[in-house]
């Protein structure tokens, strides 16, 4: 079992950009910080049956968060569907929306699908940058790495992304 001080340590060190990656999925403070407990309160009783390995707990932490958020997701998304149902609504799709916003949700829903292939470091900057708007100074101060290292492992990230969008074709 982990020890109090260490956990303590993993959640200074990870919640920041672990509440940035689950906000991506949920797009709510309650909700991301709901989930966010519950990735450390899986990596106790995780813990407390298995060895944690220093370098692993990262990877566990983000895969959890992974899934708790499309849990989380799918949750929300039967609620919704279901709350469509009971109106008697239709059209899912709705009048409103052009063929111009739904390749929009497209392409947008295949980004994602792709950032979440990317290693994690790659995945939290991209975050951080793109739906934060945060500056490549304070990425570099959330993670530990140089504005210069930041920049070149974001470059990294979306030449990544345009290459597997040319892939299926989307661009």
């Amino acid at each position: 079992m982990l020890e109090k001080d260490r956990i303590i340590e993993y959640y200074r060190n990870f919640k920041k950009e672990l509440y940035i990656y689950i906000y991506r999925f949920t797009g709510s403070q309650e909700n991301s910080e709901d989930i966010l407990h519950d990735c450390f309160i899986n990596l106790i009783k995780y813990s407390q049956d298995h060895e944690i390995n220093e370098l692993s707990v990262r990877a566990f932490l983000y895969k959890t968060a992974h899934n708790i958020s499309i849990n989380f997701l799918k949750r929300s998304s039967r609620f919704e569907f279901s709350s469509i149902e009971e109106k008697g609504g239709g059209n899912i799709i709705g009048e409103d929306n052009t063929v111009d916003e739904i390749f929009t949700r497209d392409l947008n829903e295949k980004i994602y699908s792709i950032i979440n292939t990317m290693d994690p470091l790659s995945r939290s900057i991209f975050v951080m940058k793109k739906e934060l708007n945060l500056s490549l100074g304070e990425i570099g101060i959330n993670t530990g790495f140089s504005e210069r290292t930041v920049r070149r492992k974001l470059q990294k990230a979306v030449k990544y992304i345009v290459e597997e969008l040319k892939k299926t074709d989307f661009i």
